[in-house]
């Protein structure tokens, strides 16, 4: 084989790596091995989003090799287990704290609970500031799902099921200032641990308790800042529904 068709035959296999068509001299090859190198990576890395895109399991993201830098979800990542136990426990554990949501955002992914029966222990320990809206309709269960989350202060959004279960779901929320609920609360519920909840946060909560008149009265738990600052009026919504503030 010639030197012309040795570089001919360099050339045809770069461009089938990269997909170009352009003919190539020698200093574009050399910048062609490491678009040959960078196709390689993409192409690895949406083989993994996509095979992760069919279903999130029990400690799939859990521990330490997740941070912003290598959590770059670009698909939607739904629940497949039903249960997905410790998905996210200790996500980041030994970084520093960052923004969950802020990665689906940037990378075009979306975290798909619908399907979730359970989510004991979800992000338990999690070092994140803030998690996506999730839809937890199907859920009877959140137990520990945010246990441990003391750098969380933002939950975008929370569509509850009135059947749902909270058993130290934000035990040790300690920077929770932020969530948006909907759907209903139906179970005695306890944000003992977050002092810093806003106004706006309150008030979404004692909205979205479910009128228990004629049932089981159930406690609505706030810590004592929380619950000094609450008015006459949301005091009065509370009792109104049947529920007590513990």
């Amino acid at each position: 084989m010639s030197v012309n068709e040795k570089m001919t035959a360099i050339a045809d296999a770069i461009r089938d790596k990269t997909g170009g068509t352009e003919k190539l001299g020698l200093d574009a090859m050399a910048s062609g091995v490491g678009e040959v190198y960078e196709k390689g990576k993409q192409a690895e890395y949406e083989q993994f989003w996509e095979h992760v895109y069919w279903g999130l399991d029990r400690y799939t993201f859990a521990g330490s090799a997740w941070n912003e830098y290598t959590f770059r979800p670009n698909k939607q990542i739904t629940i497949s287990t039903g249960n997905p136990q410790y998905a996210f426990a200790q996500h980041n554990y030994r970084g520093e704290p960052y923004d969950l949501a802020a990665q689906f955002e940037k990378y075009g992914g979306n975290l798909d609970c619908s399907a979730a029966v359970g989510v004991h222990y979800m992000f338990y320990q999690a070092k994140i500031t803030r998690v996506p809206a999730l839809n937890l309709s199907s859920c009877t269960t959140l137990s520990n799902t945010f246990n441990g989350c003391s750098s969380l202060v933002t939950i975008d959004g929370l569509t509850l099921s009135p059947t749902a279960a909270f058993t130290n779901t934000f035990a040790g929320c300690t920077s929770l200032a932020n969530i948006t609920i909907d759907g209903e609360i139906g179970k005695n519920i306890s944000f003992e641990d977050s002092p810093l909840l806003t106004t706006e946060s309150v008030q979404s909560i004692i909205d979205h308790l479910k009128d228990l008149t004629g049932a089981t009265a159930q406690p609505l738990t706030l810590h004592a800042d929380v619950k000094a600052n609450l008015t006459e009026e949301q005091l009065a919504t509370i009792t109104g529904k049947n529920w007590s503030v513990a």
